[in-house]
């Protein structure tokens, strides 16, 4: 039989409140995270009118004319159950990358760095299957955890710069896809030609927070000659043949 987990409710303002569920970035704290905002989603409670998870937080947005804090804080802390997988389906993906050159012009720096060549690098970045902690900073941004230690790498110092849509880049204990061009103070590494947001297909957003993600490593002809749509009907195709 579950029992509760360590669950923490403060007020954020007037129609929002702040669960958390444990202290640390980890794993097993981020799926309860996300388990908690499916069965809030699922349960119909009375005023709940949006969820928003983080690395170990959920936001919990209500209607205050409907419920208040107190009937919330009551009545939230019965979803949130120790356990170690969550309820809903996984999914997982597979992410061709170029690496290192003009996809990836921090890679032979940071290689250095750490006392490994490229190929080195570009074997432990792309052995890990990655979390995806939360969405955030800008549409679809997928925070992607961990990164093996060895990889582990401090945000430059210098003002950020702008990379390109698809940048892999690598920041502390995390690596992430950008999904626009943007300012970034991480260490680019290589380039994807997937689209992780695009506002014209149904769902914009390729990742959801809770899917898991491995890399292929593949050259530039085979970017160069990528099928971003066909791609994406392949994976979804996969995924739903997986268990």
């Amino acid at each position: 039989m579950h029992s509760m987990r360590y669950v923490r409710i403060l007020p954020a303002g007037g129609n929002a409140i702040m669960v958390e569920l444990g202290d640390s970035i980890d794993r097993l704290t981020n799926l309860a995270v996300h388990d908690l905002a499916e069965r809030l989603l699922s349960s119909g409670m009375v005023g709940v009118e949006e969820v928003i998870p983080s690395y170990r937080s959920l936001l919990v947005l209500y209607d205050p004319t409907t419920t208040d804090f107190d009937r919330l804080s009551a009545a939230i802390p019965h979803l949130c159950l120790d356990q170690n997988e969550p309820r809903y389906r996984v999914r997982r993906w597979q992410i061709p990358v170029v690496y290192g050159g003009f996809f990836g012009p921090d890679l032979t720096q940071v290689a250095k760095s750490k006392n490994l060549s490229d190929a080195e690098l570009i074997e432990l970045h792309a052995a890990r299957e990655y979390h995806v902690y939360m969405l955030g900073f800008a549409p679809g941004f997928a925070y992607l955890g961990e990164l093996p230690e060895q990889l582990q790498v401090s945000r430059k110092a210098s003002n950020p710069v702008v990379i390109p849509a698809g940048s892999i880049s690598i920041g502390g204990a995390q690596t992430a896809i950008s999904t626009l061009a943007m300012p970034s103070a991480w260490s680019v590494i290589g380039c994807t030609p997937v689209r992780a947001f695009d506002p014209d297909r149904a769902e914009p957003f390729l990742f959801s927070p809770g899917d898991r993600v491995r890399i292929t490593a593949i050259d530039s002809t085979a970017y160069d000659g990528f099928d971003s749509d066909q791609w994406l009907a392949k994976e979804r195709a996969r995924q739903q043949e997986e268990p």
